[in-house]
């Protein structure tokens, strides 16, 4: 319970203070900055509170779906996690339905043959994400502020027993790609 205390305030924390540097209507110029750093952190929403699930995306409205369907109808442009290069509609395709392809037995003539067969990707697995955010601090008017650059929906990988594997970081969507 302790950590979903603390994981929901370090969201709440990155929630409000998200202020994108050098937004309008804000005093901050780049000489003023004597602190910067990027973080890269996991958020997972797999709690009982609410208001964490709805920004996860346990509903039509999530930030989840709003990515991982946008990123699908080509209205989000998708990088590669690792190599930061723009993914192509045929690589998205094949992340979402990745096909197989698996040995079929005749049960009459006792024959195997191929067969190609199309997955779906279970999108209730898509629980966390990867976000890279810029930390600012100005020292003129000692504040700080961040900057959301990207996030990354997170995909648990179960084996075929059911048990936990590990996560699998999907994508990097640029937030200032991002349509509203």
């Amino acid at each position: 319970m302790r950590n979903l205390l603390v994981l929901f305030c370090v969201l709440s924390f990155v929630i409000v203070s998200c202020n994108p540097a050098g937004s309008p209507g804000m005093a901050f110029k780049k000489s003023d900055i004597s602190w910067a750093k990027q973080t890269n952190f996991k958020l997972s929403f797999e709690d009982d509170n609410e208001d964490y699930q709805r920004i996860g995306g346990h509903n039509d409205k999530g930030l989840i779906n709003k990515i991982i369907f946008g990123v699908q109808e080509g209205k989000i442009p998708a990088y590669d996690y690792y190599e930061k290069k723009l993914l192509s509609p045929e690589q998205i395709e094949s992340m979402f339905s990745p096909t197989d392809t698996i040995y079929v037995t005749d049960p009459v003539t006792y024959e195997e043959t191929q067969k190609v067969v199309k997955n779906e990707m279970d999108l209730t697995k898509v629980t966390k994400f990867r976000v890279k955010q810029d930390w600012y601090f100005d020292e003129k008017n000692l504040k700080m502020y961040s900057d959301v650059k990207a996030i990354a929906p997170v995909r648990s990988v179960f084996d075929d027993s059911g048990n936990y594997r590990g996560d699998l970081p999907l994508f990097w969507v640029l937030f200032e790609e991002m349509e509203s």
